[in-house]
């Protein structure tokens, strides 16, 4: 091997082809030294680096057009296109207070690492480059993974890659902040433990970094500020088929903070979550909207597409906001808890719209350090409307639904079957406006004589004990129980069209209910 310069073994074209390793086929024994023998070349370049030793390196990426590729056993493999699927190990130089590897250059792949051990970083992009991470491995590294910052336009593409145990303090895999830059991940890629000691367990981004996963996950991350798992700020982020699951942090968003950001999801799931002070899966605040809608798609579960169950948090066990936007369809919220709002906590003038949503088991009659007070709560100056929902075996303290100061609440054609959580509707605090139409209630008293479409009566569920809220179509009174106004606007939780129509019921086209 000769660090120094290209050896007969190197191979010329269209690309220039390295060898990077320990056996007598290599040509060099650094990363570092393929790429400065790849800059006296004006070709796209692809360094092929065996795993047959460990790499202690800090690696500086300066090429324009090149492919670092750790798949292969030995060079010998490499030479011969034998893709083992390995992944080297880079641990970065000792006594170093550099990250393991900086990319400046423009076109950057890199394949086939485990980028490890460095307590000053994993991969530091800053300048304007198209970046694309396959089969990475960022594991135990400090002061984030993978940062994303500067002035120049960096789109960071990830495929079937992991952060495993990193730590950082905003953000403790990734940091990206910058209006110029974008993550996408997909093929499997997630984060597992990792830990923030600020905001962002694992995922932090700001001033308009966009991120984007599909079929991915975050789970067992933690962080001492807000976002167990992510941490959003005024940024555009898009969530298909992702899963949230034992994510924490000591204060808001257990999985998710979003303050004056966008975010689009489907096919997402929130699991055993928590947060030491609100929105036990999600937070937001400050002008942010948040859309969750069943995919066609994407639903690995049809039937529980979108799920939240088991999170907790002292407000709002599943989701917490304020001053902001809520738009749901298509979900199950199931064993959530909180001390006010089992599921939901809305304050300070936001906006929220549920439909086809089915809510059960959330809250556990106070037991075991929760309030369970209520499922929904709602409060200054916000606006909730509820419409082709079910509510039914929650195990809340006093009501279902709790107004307070100025808050109102439009809920529609939804059953609310909860004998276990008292009334349906809690005392109304000042200044609040409750409209309730087209109804199947377990009582009917707690609505105060308002001149609606209110019926007491069991909503005759196929197997509620097994979960199975489907109601009886022969027996059932929700049955194209009334004309719904307001209309659907999604299909119900089955992906099935609205509208089914008894033809022995006249002028009444809508059921009750999630189901249709």
């Amino acid at each position: 091997m000769n660090d120094d310069k290209i050896t007969s073994r190197s191979t010329f074209g269209a690309v220039d082809v390295f060898y990077v390793g320990s056996d007598n086929a290599c040509d060099f024994s650094t990363i570092q030294a393929a790429i400065n023998a790849a800059n006296n070349s004006q070709n796209p370049a692809e360094i092929r680096v065996a795993d047959n030793k460990a790499y202690h390196e800090n690696i500086l990426v300066y090429l324009n057009n090149v492919l670092i590729d750790g798949s292969y056993a030995s060079c010998s493999d490499a030479i011969n296109d034998i893709n083992g699927g390995n992944k080297v190990k880079l641990y970065g130089a000792a006594a170093s207070s550099s990250p393991s590897i900086r990319i400046t250059g423009l076109f950057v792949s890199i394949k086939g690492i485990q980028i490890q051990g460095n307590d000053n970083g994993g991969i530091f992009a800053n300048e304007t480059s198209v970046i694309t991470l396959e089969n990475l491995l960022f594991f135990q590294l400090g002061s984030r993974a993978l940062s994303v910052t500067g002035d120049g336009q960096i789109n960071v593409l990830l495929k079937n890659s992991l952060f495993l145990l990193n730590t950082g303090s905003f953000g403790g895999a990734l940091h990206c902040i910058g209006s110029n830059h974008s993550i996408e991940m997909t093929e499997d890629s997630g984060f597992a433990g990792n830990i923030a000691s600020a905001s962002g367990g694992a995922v932090w981004l700001a001033s308009g970094c966009d991120f984007s996963m599909t079929d991915g996950g975050f789970e067992n991350n933690s962080s001492a500020g807000n976002g167990g798992a992510m941490a959003a700020i005024n940024t555009d982020v898009t969530l298909k088929n992702v899963n949230f699951s034992n994510n924490e942090t000591n204060a808001f968003g257990g999985a998710i903070s979003i303050l004056d950001a966008f975010v689009q999801a489907e096919a997402t799931k929130f699991t055993r979550n928590e947060a030491g002070a609100g929105g036990g899966a999600i937070e937001l605040s400050q002008g942010s909207i948040f859309t969750l809608e069943r995919s066609t798609t994407n639903c690995l579960n049809k039937l529980k597409c979108n799920y939240f169950d088991g999170n907790k948090a002292p407000s709002g066990g599943a989701i917490s906001i304020a001053s902001s936007v809520l738009i749901i369809e298509g979900t199950f919220f199931e064993n959530n808890r909180a001390d006010k709002g089992t599921v939901l906590r809305a304050f300070e003038g936001s906006g929220v719209n549920i439909e086809g949503s089915v809510f059960n088991r959330n809250g556990n009659q106070a037991a075991n350090g929760f309030d369970d007070l209520s499922v929904i709560s709602v409060k200054s100056d916000s606006v909730t409307n509820i419409k082709f929902s079910t509510f039914a075996d929650n195990h809340v303290l006093f009501s279902t639904f709790k107004q307070e100061d100025q808050a109102d609440l439009n809920i529609y054609s939804s059953i609310i079957f909860d004998s276990d959580s008292g009334d349906v509707f809690g005392a109304v605090g000042s200044n609040t406006t409750l409209n309730p139409n087209c109804l199947i209630v377990h009582e009917a008293g707690s609505a105060n004589n308002i001149n609606a479409n209110i019926t007491e009566a069991d909503p005759m569920f196929i197997d509620p004990t097994n979960g199975d809220y489907h109601i009886n179509a022969e027996l059932s009174p929700a049955v194209d129980y009334c004309i719904a106004l307001p209309s659907p606007q999604y299909r119900d939780i089955d992906n099935e069209v609205r509208g089914f129509d008894d033809p022995t019921i006249a002028n009444n086209p809508n059921t009750n209910g999630t189901y249709d």
